[in-house]
């Protein structure tokens, strides 16, 4: 039984589709979602969330709420008794 290197998985280009980078985010969606076959109105809603997403967290840290200064590891969640 014997390993080649250029047999393994790393070795192999991946599966799948690269967008065009130069293109906005939505539209690189709208091409990876054509090149799977997903159905219009996949696309459409895959998009609508996005934008929800992204509005979501620039709302976020513009009301200041979101800071790295705030945010707790866990040692401050355990109780001291």
């Amino acid at each position: 039984m014997g390993f080649y290197i250029g047999t393994a998985k790393a070795s192999r280009p991946r599966e799948g589709f690269i967008p065009n980078p130069k293109l906005k985010l939505l539209e690189q969606v709208g091409e990876v979602m054509r090149f799977k076959h997903y159905s219009i109105r996949t696309e459409t809603t895959y998009r609508e969330w996005i934008k929800r997403f992204i509005l979501f967290q620039v709302l976020l840290e513009l009301s200041g709420e979101f800071s790295l200064a705030g945010v707790r590891g866990p040692e401050s969640r355990r109780r001291s008794f």
